[in-house]
């Protein structure tokens, strides 16, 4: 048995893939083997590693098989206090050498099939993952490679320690069987607690006190905004912190933060859309800081822009800037700025 780990790194979202070849895996003995310890560059005293179990048998009952499948093992262990989400990925190769890609599945103590992916606090009591598992039936190769990808989402690592009013809030959320409320988002219903959203939700409780009918009847709807931020909204009034890792998201969230009256949200989405700040968002980011006049944003585009070697004429987005209404005057603040020639934010706001 011969083993090689490789590990790639996005700093846009914070996420780290690792993939980890074993080879002969079918020749292992041992209940399981562990890779070689690895870390992430924002955060390198924290080592990982992952563990491969060779045969993990599953005893739940398969409905969609009479025969037992034949499952391999996966789990994730640490050796710091971190929140983290992370998932894992078979991928291996039919006898034509064809890459065949599955994911590993956590089973439930309900004996019930669950995601790919999870999300938990990793601490000195609780340093390994549970175990997710993959079937490998229709694999004939003896090689196999697992690929885990890690998220620390932004703000929720603070000093060494796991931020436990986080890890509580999450819970809460995670535990929809006394919820008393439901958020609909075009087709997707977000299951909440009125005593939760009425204490850290200043809208809300403005909403409950208007009597609307929605609220008397136990579900607000909200058509005109996308599932996912307000599904990070939820989770920053359960948690206190954000969740978000795509930069987009977080500029929307920005949007969705000042209109919703969750002013501590805007502020950490703004920040970490400065600290992300990329090609692929720069323009819309530009929009935003028009849109709630963010001179902090604006300087951190004018930033990104002279030391980035595209021209703004070639990024996503451009096209809308010059469509939008006086698009022309950004652009020329922002291309004088550029050249060096200081013109700040405000004289465009008092222009318009």
């Amino acid at each position: 048995m011969a083993d090689e780990l490789t590990t790639h790194f996005n700093d846009t979202n914070n996420t780290l893939t690792v993939n980890w070849k074993i080879v002969n895996f079918k020749s292992i003995k041992e209940k399981f083997i562990r890779s070689e310890k690895f870390s992430m560059p924002l955060f390198p005293s924290i080592l990982w590693a992952m563990k491969f179990y060779p045969l993990a048998q599953n005893n739940m009952d398969d409905t969609r098989s009479s025969n037992q499948k034949k499952n391999i093992g996966a789990a994730l262990c640490t050796n710091g206090n971190v929140f983290a989400n992370y998932k894992f990925h078979n991928q291996s190769k039919d006898i034509r050498n064809n890459v065949i890609s599955s994911p590993f599945i956590k089973v439930t103590q309900s004996n019930s099939y669950s995601t790919n992916g999870s999300s938990q606090y990793f601490s000195c009591a609780n340093s390994d993952s549970p175990m997710f598992v993959s079937d490998y039936s229709n694999i004939l190769s003896n090689d196999v490679e697992i690929m885990c990808a890690i998220t620390i989402p932004y703000d929720s690592y603070v000093g060494g320690e796991m931020l436990r009013p986080f890890q509580h809030g999450l819970k809460v959320l995670e535990n929809q069987n006394y919820s008393d409320f439901v958020i609909k988002v075009q087709e997707k219903h977000i299951y909440v607690h009125k005593c939760v959203l009425s204490t850290h939700w200043p809208h809300f409780v403005t909403l409950l006190e208007s009597e609307m009918s929605e609220t008397k009847s136990g579900m607000l709807r909200i058509e005109d905004e996308n599932p996912d931020i307000i599904e990070a909204m939820i989770y920053y009034i359960y948690t206190g912190t954000s969740n978000v890792t795509d930069v987009n998201i977080a500029l929307d969230l920005i949007t969705a933060s000042d209109k919703y009256n969750l002013l501590d949200l805007k502020a950490k989405s703004l920040k970490f859309v400065i600290t992300k700040m990329n090609e692929q968002c720069v323009v819309k980011a530009l929009f935003k800081a028009q849109l709630h006049d963010l001179n902090d944003l604006f300087e951190a585009c004018i930033n990104y822009l002279k030391n980035n070697s595209t021209p703004i004429n070639v990024l996503p987005d451009y096209d809308l800037l010059m469509k939008s209404k006086d698009g022309f005057q950004l652009l020329a603040l922002c291309l004088d700025n550029i050249r060096g020639v200081k013109r700040k934010f405000e004289e465009y706001n008092v222009e318009n």
